[in-house]
């Protein structure tokens, strides 16, 4: 008869909490990997650390999985897996923590590598968050991402942020940015518009003297 250790629970209980990431950029089906589907995956992984059943908890097959890793915009999401099945043990576990928690990290910022479809992106999908309760999986969250808007609407030349952005007119600037993510990222149940749809009606917007000045 085979006898099994009960699980420990103080190793639950240290889980290494996932690093927001952006979802790997692709055409959007709904039997494929959406935005969602991607952040729950990464929750059954750090929970399961088996690439095999997170795939399987999400309805999809591992190699697929493997795929989505490698492909182009997909540095968020590859570190989120990273950090999700790492353990630490050992001093090279903490390093390749640390490695993870720093790509991570890196792969948030819309610098210059990041091209401007991957900008609308991250505008249109947002940032995704996992939530660990006790070493589990307990759910997802996403948020707008605020700085990729600010670099998509400098890249192309709309909003005027060079003249925005300045320390001066930061209140204006959240409110152009709660603006559009109302109309582009939306809450439940709003229609969405398209991103282009948005920026150009929030362009008439930024014509309007009240809209500069914050009152």
């Amino acid at each position: 008869m085979k006898h099994y250790l009960p699980p420990d629970r103080h190793s639950r209980a240290r889980s290494i909490p996932i690093p927001p990431f952006h979802a790997v950029p692709l055409r959007l089906r709904a039997a494929g990997w959406t935005p969602l589907r991607q952040a729950e995956f990464i929750g059954h992984l750090a929970a399961t650390r088996s690439v095999a059943r997170a795939a399987r908890e999400v309805s999809m097959a591992r190699e697929t999985a493997y795929r989505l890793r490698d492909k182009p915009g997909a540095q968020g999401f590859a570190a989120a897996w990273d950090v999700a099945l790492t353990r630490l043990g050992s001093e090279a576990s903490r390093a390749r923590l640390l490695v993870a928690l720093a790509a991570a990290h890196e792969a948030l910022k819309p610098s210059r590598k990041v091209t401007t479809a991957q900008l609308t992106w991250r505008v249109e999908t947002g940032i995704w968050q996992v939530r660990l309760c006790a070493g589990r999986y307990d759910s997802v969250r996403r948020k707008a991402d605020n700085p990729a808007l600010f670099a998509l609407l400098a890249r192309t030349g709309r909003g005027g942020m060079g003249r925005w952005y300045d320390g001066k007119s930061r209140l204006c600037a959240r409110r152009f940015v709660s603006t559009a993510q109302v109309r582009v990222f939306g809450p439940p149940g709003y229609q969405r518009t398209s991103l282009t749809a948005a920026l150009s009606s929030l362009t008439d917007l930024n014509s309007e003297p009240s809209f500069h000045s914050g009152h």
